[in-house]
């Protein structure tokens, strides 16, 4: 065989040698574009997962400490804080307590005289550490109504309707149950609502529910 055709025959298996290493090079290019992908689908966020969805729900406000042996009066005016309706706020007892609306409530009974009937939509829900059955209507008397003249009122403890279930007799709560429904009061027709809350010794938790009230009149 003369130089030419070496020559020639090395042209043609030239590529055949080569081979190899253009499936290592393809190999590789795959394998780097597959790890690729794969560290931008692990490090994508699945969705409803992001910062705002990991911190979940704003805390609940808290009842501002006050001195000891404040009366309801005085923790009243030491309170600051007003909560818009749909906020929830923890008691001092980790109760969780939600004012949801005030409206006027549709009662068969007439109120007191120059009053009127106006329901508080509320929810409460024990504290995780409470050991005791608590009859509802100890958490009933702890609701009340500020008027505009600073006056407070006390809910009415009468059961007028199957859905009054803070009045509903022998009704009681345990540790992290929850009870939501009206809580009714009879509040002075010339002397409007300002706030509705929890007025306790320990502190005070109130709702601005003053624009409700102009709706229901």
């Amino acid at each position: 065989m003369n130089t030419t055709q070496n020559t020639r025959l090395t042209v043609l298996r030239s590529p055949e040698r080569r081979l190899p290493d253009r499936r290592m090079r393809a190999t590789a290019a795959s394998l780097a574009l597959a790890l690729a992908l794969s560290g931008c689908a692990a490090s994508a966020t699945p969705p409803g997962v992001g910062p705002a969805a990991a911190a979940g729900p704003p805390p609940a406000s808290s009842v501002s400490p006050q001195p000891e042996g404040a009366s309801v009066a005085e923790s009243i005016q030491n309170s600051r804080e007003v909560l818009a309706l749909g906020a929830p706020a923890l008691t001092p007892r980790q109760s969780r307590v939600t004012v949801f609306g005030f409206r006027p409530a549709d009662r068969t009974v007439l109120p007191p005289a120059d009053s009127r009937w106006l329901a508080a939509d509320i929810e409460f829900c024990m504290g995780p550490t409470v050991k005791s059955v608590v009859p509802i209507a100890i958490i009933r008397d702890e609701f009340g109504v500020q008027t505009e003249s600073e006056q407070l009122h006390r809910p009415d403890a009468a059961y007028g309707a199957a859905n009054e279930v803070f009045s509903e007799p022998g009704r009681t709560l345990v540790a992290e149950e929850c009870l939501r429904g009206p809580v009714i009061f009879a509040v002075p027709i010339y002397d409007p609502a300002r706030y509705v809350g929890l007025f306790i010794q320990g502190g005070v938790l109130r709702w601005d529910v003053a624009q409700q009230w102009e709706r229901g009149r």
